[in-house]
């Protein structure tokens, strides 16, 4: 009975619609916790453009963004090892360097994912410190990790040119938000970041009054505003390049059991 019932939940684990069913729910959940944290808080009579993502973790979008981003990256969190193993047989005539890249893929994405729930944990009106640690994890892995995606594309014989272009964006994102904040923090906190995020004590006291960007608050400066706009663009552009990594590699997974050919075959035998 035991036997059978592990064929089963193994049998259920490998199949299809659990592989699939995981990319495409995660990335149900993301979309639908971004966008109703937006609408809060433009609800709430904050300023339009344009809070951090991690703004969201205050004000009555608290508990959307907990729960939403903790479900996205644990839910997501086992396609990392689908594309593992859906990409393997591709590569096992290559050479070693390339067969070690391919398996920092899913440590990339682990990571990726965990940086998530961190975030999540983590207001940055409550622990910074980690906080902005868990961002610049997912900040600088997922460069990491597009431009792995990138390298794999080409030597797997593919034309990368989407994943090039998102790889060049993030980069430029990425530095324009530095610009940006560093521009921000010069004009109106004489460049010290400390005394910036002092401000940001009115997310637990005061949210309304600093999401609408009162004069020596966070949000009172257009440079800082803008800063928050490429936040938004590097992370929007990591996240599609995962999205459409695994939609593409996960599409013709197995059609028998879902699982692996070898795994089937061990099956069979």
């Amino acid at each position: 009975v035991f036997s059978s019932f592990a064929f089963m939940a193994e049998s259920m684990w490998w199949s299809r619609w659990r592989v699939l069913g995981c990319l495409y729910a995660g990335a149900g959940i993301i979309t639908l916790t971004w966008s109703l944290s937006y609408i809060l808080w433009l609800v709430q009579g904050c300023r339009p453009f344009l809070p951090f993502v991690s703004d969201f973790a205050g004000g009555d979008s608290g508990p959307l963004f907990l729960v939403g981003l903790t479900a996205t990256a644990l839910v997501l969190l086992p396609t990392w090892f689908d594309h593992f193993w859906a990409t393997r047989r591709s590569l096992d005539k290559h050479h070693a360097p390339w067969r070690c890249m391919h398996r920092v893929l899913p440590f990339l994405g682990v990571c990726l994912n965990l940086s998530v729930v961190s975030i999540a944990l983590n207001p940055w009106d409550i622990r910074m410190h980690i906080h902005l640690m868990s961002a610049d994890g997912y900040f600088y892995g997922g460069i990491a990790l597009v431009a792995v995606i990138t390298v794999m594309e080409y030597r797997r014989g593919f034309r990368p040119h989407y994943t090039l272009a998102l790889l060049i964006l993030t980069v430029v994102s990425l530095v324009c938000m530095i610009v940006f904040l560093s521009r921000g923090f010069a004009q109106e906190w004489h460049g010290s970041p400390k005394e910036a995020l002092q401000s940001m004590q009115l997310m637990r006291d005061d949210f309304p009054l600093y999401c609408k960007g009162e004069p020596g608050t966070l949000h009172s400066n257009r440079a800082v505003n803008t800063g928050a706009f490429y936040e938004w663009l590097l992370i929007a552009s990591i996240g599609i390049v995962a999205f459409l990594k695994l939609h593409t590699e996960l599409q013709d997974w197995p059609q028998e059991r879902g699982v692996p050919e070898e795994n089937v075959n061990d099956h069979d035998n």
